[in-house]
């Protein structure tokens, strides 16, 4: 499932910048905001099955899925129009070409609105037995809305392979590139078809490769339909910072978002003070001012307009000392914290070649990845907690059986290798059922949390206390043979008779009966969990509040001669 949901978000992510940079290149040619249009629709069909995947209840998975067919929709319309628009120049979108392409989603919203009335469209929501996650069972009327998609895709297929047939062979480039887009989504869906309802639909991450192939396509410089932009507006235009410098590595050129990088990294460099300026004609004001210029210099140099001080300045001033240029290839460096700014860079370097290949430069690109890191720590903090969480008792705190089950056989193995001893004892809350019988079952959690908490606090950092279960517990003690074990045991008893539980106004005071088994008396970790489990029980049945000792096995040619 993890899997699944990382392809659909990845997906939603690409239409989603695919969305983005189309409409803010709208005014450069049509295909920009058509390609905005269709990514739009393939971003809400891929956060939709993102979102099938999250949702725990069938009501919701029926929400989002009503917005999932409109989706659907969407992307077969402007795929449409992105088509059209390729293969006649002259085909702009307006209302009265758009206006037919409006109908069918109209109509599919009307069917999802009143399907709780009729069912015809989704019957039922089921689960799915391969991710478990929700599956929206179609209907009768969900069969030509399919048919209609295919048709509309067919169509618009068909419009430029004819216009690729009656185009020069130069420029049939365009054409091939229109074709291979629709080649992704229609693959996956057609496999998908004979298992819809079963599994999840991954059409909407085909269409993303679509997204990537149809901005390849349409950016291309030599696009009939794309403005030409001059080299100096591209460049003026990334929101990349890019720097070129010569061999020595001074700035030679660099663009706005460079410019707006080095005034977020060096502020006074951008805003100098407002400071007359000292002048000739008064010779007392700098003798005055002498006392704190000299640290001013050493400290910083001089704020001057960024203009000035950017170009022809050391790259290092900018990127601080950690920046590397290496003449091997193009390499990616990571800056944290740069100049002490609190801003995280990711830098591109690549050297610049005469026709020898020989180093005259480098050219840079730096990218702020400052809030991309915050959110990757957060990320990796979040899932250190949640690993923790899986193998801690969610009541008590402590670890649980999984855990303890998980680790004995390495305490037990290290231990053998060793050659030293290892304790397991099990504790079990005395009388807890009256406990819970006569103060209820929220004074009993109360109890154990406290019985947790003793327990934790009477052993040391390297001993290991797990909830085996119910009122049971169990502490290994690594390093400790029969007696130290016994005497630490026997002080976790009693720090436990000693504490007192506070809970709806009663103090309420508990026992623990425990049992203990050895290694090497015992090999296993299921002797040893047998054997302490009997102690615990003979420490029962002799009147708890004590620590019992497993009795040790023997060897059967020992017993044969006694």
């Amino acid at each position: 499932m993890p899997m699944l949901i990382a392809i659909f978000a990845l997906a939603a992510m690409v239409a989603v910048s695919g969305a983005v940079i189309g409409w803010t290149r709208r005014r450069q040619a049509p295909l920009f905001g058509v390609l905005s249009f269709f990514s739009t629709g393939v971003a809400l069909w891929a956060v939709s099955d993102v979102i099938a995947f999250l949702v725990r209840d069938p009501g919701e998975a029926l929400l989002w899925g009503s917005i999932l067919f409109p989706s659907e929709a969407v992307v077969t319309a402007g795929f449409f129009c992105l088509a059209s628009t390729v293969a006649d120049r002259a085909w702009r979108v307006s209302w009265r070409t758009v206006t037919p392409l409006l109908i069918e989603p109209a109509i599919l919203i009307v069917l999802l609105a009143t399907n709780p009335w009729h069912r015809l469209f989704i019957p039922e929501v089921t689960r799915a037995a391969w991710q478990g996650e929700f599956i929206l069972q179609i209907g009768p009327l969900y069969w030509p809305h399919v048919v209609y998609g295919y048709i509309l895709v067919l169509v618009a297929l068909f419009r430029v392979a004819r216009a690729r047939r009656r185009s020069p062979r130069e420029q049939r480039w365009i054409y091939n590139w229109t074709l291979c887009t629709a080649l992704p989504p229609l693959l996956i869906n057609l496999v998908g078809l004979p298992l819809e309802g079963r599994y999840s639909d991954m059409t909407s991450a085909g269409f993303a490769i679509t997204v990537i192939i149809a901005y390849r396509m349409v950016a291309h410089p030599t696009l009939p339909e794309q403005i030409p932009v001059g080299r100096q507006q591209v460049f003026d235009t990334l929101s990349d910072a890019v720097i070129v410098t010569d061999q020595c590595g001074r700035i030679l050129d660099h663009n706005p978002a460079a410019r707006r990088l080095t005034e977020r990294i060096h502020p006074d460099a951008a805003h100098p003070p407002a400071v007359p300026a000292a002048e000739p004609t008064e010779p007392a004001g700098p003798p005055a001012e002498s006392p704190s210029a000299p640290p001013a210099e050493s400290s910083a140099p001089p704020a001057v307009p960024l203009a000035a001080s950017l170009t022809g300045s050391p790259a290092r001033e900018v990127f601080g000392t950690d920046l590397h240029l290496r003449e091997e290839g193009e390499t990616d460096q990571a800056l944290t914290d740069v100049a002490g700014s609190g801003i995280d860079l990711h830098l591109r370097i690549g050297p610049l070649r005469d026709r020898k290949g020989n180093v005259i430069g480098w050219a840079m690109a730096a990218r702020d990845v400052t809030e991309a890191n915050r959110l990757r720590r957060e990320v990796e903090e979040a899932n250190a907690l949640l690993r923790e969480q899986v193998v801690r008792d969610p009541l008590t705190g402590l670890y649980n059986r999984r855990h303890l089950m998980d680790t004995l056989p390495e305490l037990l193995a290290e231990a053998a290798a060793g050659g030293t001893p290892l304790t397991l004892a099990v504790v079990d809350v005395d009388h807890f059922k009256q406990v819970n019988d006569t103060y209820g079952h929220a004074a009993g959690d109360a109890v154990l949390v406290a019985v947790a908490r003793l327990l934790a606090s009477g052993v040391r950092h390297d001993d290991l206390v797990a909830r085996l279960g119910g009122e049971e517990f169990v502490i290994v003690l690594p390093g400790a043979g029969d007696d130290v074990a016994r005497t630490r045991l026997e002080e976790v008893r009693e720090l436990v008779s000693r504490g007192r539980t506070r809970t709806d106004g009663h103090r309420l005071a508990v026992t623990v009966s425990i049992g203990f088994a050895s290694f090497p008396g015992l090999r296993s970790v299921d002797e040893l969990l047998n054997a302490a489990d009997e102690a615990l029980y003979a420490a029962k049945a002799r009147g708890r509040d004590r620590v019992e000792q497993a009795a040790v096995p023997q060897p059967v040619g020992e017993r044969r001669t006694a």
